[in-house]
């Protein structure tokens, strides 16, 4: 058999004598689907990223994969699904990795965002609910020189079963934000506590117990109306009360209109490329076989594609 059949975006694509050289990459681009950048072209900087997901029989599951599309042959594609940022969402509809990286400013330039999209979409598709670590790990293989990765990696985390306490989506849908009364407004900020004992304005003591919330102190660090900051305040006329940060209430308003991130809306695997890797289509449907394809290109890279399907045919391929 001298040709491969694959999904992209949902849609079945036959491709008949492939060019063994291609890349997925190359042909992504081919098409049209310009979306998936072409950086180094060595793996390193995942401009390229896309998201390939196959069923594998032994496991009897699905598995979904960010792959590097700059160094995967198109050849290797056959009985796969293949989904780019195009198949995601547009801009009038956005799929919520899309538009909370855009609303949160994840994208200045804009030519790695495609990649950082696929590397957490592939994620999400792998574990809904990922932890805030598990979204820092899937952007190992992606690189950004415009934006620092804060605001990416904000934009990311509002997926994590453990979101922030600033602004956050909760299960039911719904934001809020936290006024801040010292520290950073996170539950438990280390700047309260960082001493068991903390000295107030009047000058007695509060000391923290290990078994409760730390004690919140209005401003400052521990030393209370002793504080720079507290006295660069009253030296400004503002009273010394409850501090809200601005940029996290306005970062929280945000997040309360992001649209909430449903994972049994996504683009289902095709149950035909599962009976296609089991085997088991009909006579009138394409079936897995065994490929053997030869360049024609005297030029060509690579002479000769071989997928056996047995190890008695991998044995004979060999000799």
């Amino acid at each position: 058999m001298s040709s491969i059949l694959f999904y992209l975006n949902g849609q079945r694509v036959v491709v008949d004598r492939p060019d063994l050289d291609m890349t997925l990459l190359q042909y992504l681009r081919s098409t049209g689907l310009t979306g998936t950048k072409l950086g180094c072209g060595e793996g390193g900087c995942g401009a390229c990223t896309v998201m390939v997901s196959r069923y594998d029989t032994d496991e009897s599951r699905i598995i979904h994969a960010s792959v590097n599309a700059c160094l995967c042959p198109l050849v290797t594609i056959d009985g796969k699904h293949v989904i780019t940022v195009e198949g995601l969402g547009t801009s009038a509809n956005p799929h919520p990795v899309q538009e909370r990286i855009a609303l949160l400013h994840g994208s200045q330039c804009g030519f790695c965002t495609p990649g950082f999209v696929m590397s957490l979409y592939t994620l999400l598709r792998n574990k809904p609910n990922p932890t805030e670590h598990e979204i820092e790990e899937c952007f190992d293989g992606n690189l950004c020189r415009c934006t620092g990765y804060r605001p990416i990696l904000d934009a990311a985390k509002t997926f994590a079963d453990m979101a922030w306490k600033q602004g956050t989506v909760a299960a039911d849908g719904t934001a809020h934000v936290v006024e801040k009364k010292g520290g950073c407004g996170i539950d438990g900020c280390c700047r309260l506590q960082k001493s068991p004992e903390a000295v107030v304005a009047n000058g007695s003591s509060i000391v923290h117990d290990p078994t409760k919330a730390p004690t919140s102190i209005t401003n400052g660090c521990g030393k209370g109306s002793e504080c720079c900051k507290v006295q660069k305040r009253h030296d400004s006329g503002h009273a010394e009360s409850t501090v809200v940060n601005q940029a996290e209430a306005d970062k929280a308003a945000v997040i309360a209109k992001f649209q909430r991130y449903d994972p049994t809306q996504e683009l289902i695997f095709p149950p035909f490329l599962i009976r296609y890797a089991k085997r088991t289509t009909s006579d009138a449907e394409p079936q897995l076989l065994p490929l053997d394809i030869a360049s024609t290109d005297a030029q060509s890279w690579c002479k000769r594609y071989v997928r056996p399907l047995t190890l008695s045919a991998l044995l004979t391929a060999l000799e």
